[in-house]
């Protein structure tokens, strides 16, 4: 039984935000993939946050290849 299916809960509708952080270029690959894996989740999220620790190039090649 889920969540939604729940006695007393089909009034509510889950929802899910989720923050990923990142702080170096060496795992570029990995981050991409979490956050891939994040939006194909079966809940999807209603927002996704990504945080670029003290590492400018990082920010600025997100900014650059991620930006929708």
């Amino acid at each position: 039984m889920t969540p939604s299916e729940m006695p007393g809960e089909s009034s509510r509708k889950l929802t899910v935000s989720v923050i990923i952080c990142a702080y170096t270029l060496e795992r570029w690959e990995q981050m991409k993939e979490a956050l891939a894996s994040v939006v194909r989740q079966e809940l999807a999220p209603l927002e996704v946050f990504l945080c670029i620790d003290h590492n400018d190039a990082l920010y600025e090649r997100c900014l650059e290849e991620l930006r929708r």
